[in-house]
């Protein structure tokens, strides 16, 4: 059906004297209604293929169409005109921008959609001549067009609408900020853009902005709280010592920002902060250790331990949580070097989640194989890691401890080969059980289920 009224349009169109637009116009309104459809999708990047080229919006002939649909009042639709001065602003089309604001185009229609589309567009001649028009704005309206034309990044836009008094200025400047934008930033704070708020100076810490926190830092923007940990948990060193020598506190809610930081691996920012003495390194029960270690955080771990950091205090699950975590030997291994305990609950950890090398440096390090009727050995068989399982039958892990509870482990977790190994230690099974060497076949032998702490 449209390709049909399309034709139908074109058909009539070679009836016509393509260069006269006021015949054309009557025409096209008062007697064909597909064309009249035409022309409402006049102004778009790509008209409706029943209007001549000659006609578009860019062509001269556009401006020449505008009129004549003016002058007989027939306009295809309600608000033609200030649709057409959207796309033409939009576009950068002066000639027909200014032709249809003479012809009472409303500039003020959709909430100033043209100086938005002008903005957005970096059509900042197409600005101009539209601002000149001289219809009051809302600032909370063009404060929209200069948020667009930051985001975009057009200055001689955000120029010209901050000189017509535009609003949302303290959005404008968190935009600026988080894209990076000096000029623009520099722009916004030689107006009475408000120094409150935190959203301009937190988005360019966390992002990294370094030139544009010193901008905002040196306007008097104090609130450096929210800042400080965005820049501690993205690991900017700069701006963390920028935000330090500005007053951030570093030992605020608890030591937090260490925490982060060493949750997240930057172990510059851990320097700088236990540097500071102002933090706690010991915080939350050795937290910030605790979660550098659970992700492999090898560097961080080492400058905590040594700011202090106490793995070797009741309590701590350090090495436990590593060893079973992501099974970073390097950590395990500094973590006993400064002295680290719990080696057994890391060993049954580690055993449990397959970790070879953290049980290899575990057992090296005196970790007892046969803690708990062997668990570390049940945990491995009943989770089907064979690899392991040889690795601690090798340091002498008793095959049929405890009931001969690794084989049953292994044979109702469906893990032949598990089970293989340690029949090839000496586990055997009788009826209703298992056993081996020493020990027979127990009943109320602890499930494997109940080695998971």
């Amino acid at each position: 059906m449209k390709e049909t009224r399309q034709r139908s349009a074109v058909a009539c169109l070679g009836n016509l004297d393509p260069n006269d637009a006021p015949l054309l116009a009557g025409i096209l309104l008062s007697s064909h209604a597909s064309l009249r459809l035409a022309l409402q999708a006049w102004v778009c990047d790509e008209p409706h293929p029943a209007v001549p080229t000659h006609l578009h919006p860019d062509a001269p002939g556009g401006e020449d169409l505008a009129r004549e649909l003016y002058r007989q009042h027939t306009a295809p639709c309600d608000h033609w005109f200030e649709g057409a001065l959207v796309f033409a602003a939009r576009r950068g089309l002066l000639p027909l921008v200014r032709t249809l604001l003479s012809l009472g185009a409303d500039p003020t229609v959709a909430w100033s959609a043209p100086v938005r589309a002008a903005a957005s567009e970096g059509q900042a001649s197409a600005l101009a001549v539209r601002l000149e028009a001289g219809a009051p704005f809302d600032p909370e309206h063009t404060g929209d067009a200069l948020v667009e034309a930051v985001r975009a990044g057009h200055a001689p836009c955000v120029e010209l609408l901050l000189a017509s008094g535009a609003g949302e200025l303290g959005t404008a400047l968190t935009e600026a900020a988080a894209a990076d934008r000096p000029d623009l930033v520099a722009l916004l704070l030689a107006t009475d853009t408000p120094r409150r708020g935190y959203r301009a100076l937190y988005e360019a810490s966390r992002r990294g902005h370094g030139r544009v926190v010193d901008q905002l830092l040196e306007a008097g923007f104090t609130d450096l709280e929210h800042a400080f940990g965005a820049a501690c948990a993205e690991g900017h060193d700069r701006i963390v010592q920028r935000l330090l020598g500005a007053g951030a506190d570093a030992g605020a809610h608890e030591s937090a920002a260490l925490r982060i930081a060493a949750r997240n691996g930057h172990a510059g920012v851990v320097r700088l902060l236990c540097g500071t003495g102002a933090v706690d390194v010991r915080a939350g029960r050795d937290e910030a250790v605790r979660f550098a270690a659970t992700r492999g955080h090898v560097e961080v771990v080492w400058a905590l331990v040594a700011a202090g950091a106490d793995v070797t205090a009741e309590g701590d699950e350090a090495l436990r949580f590593i060893a079973g975590a992501l099974g970073s030997a390097e950590v395990v291994r500094e973590l006993l070097r400064a002295g680290a305990g719990h080696k057994e609950a890391a060993l049954r950890r580690a055993a449990a989640t397959g970790q070879e090398e953290s049980v290899r440096e575990l057992l090296a390090a005196g970790a007892d194989v046969h803690a708990e009727e062997g668990a570390a050995l049940k945990g491995a068989a009943g989770k089907g890691h064979v690899g392991t399982v040889r690795v601690l039958l090798a340091a002498g892990a008793g095959a049929g401890a405890g009931g001969g509870e690794a084989l049953r482990a292994a044979v109702a977790g469906g893990h032949a080969p598990v089970a293989e190994v340690l029949r090839a230690a000496g586990a055997v099974e009788e009826q209703g059980g298992c056993a081996g060497g020493e020990k027979g076949a127990q009943e109320g032998g602890e499930g494997v289920e109940a080695l998971w702490w």
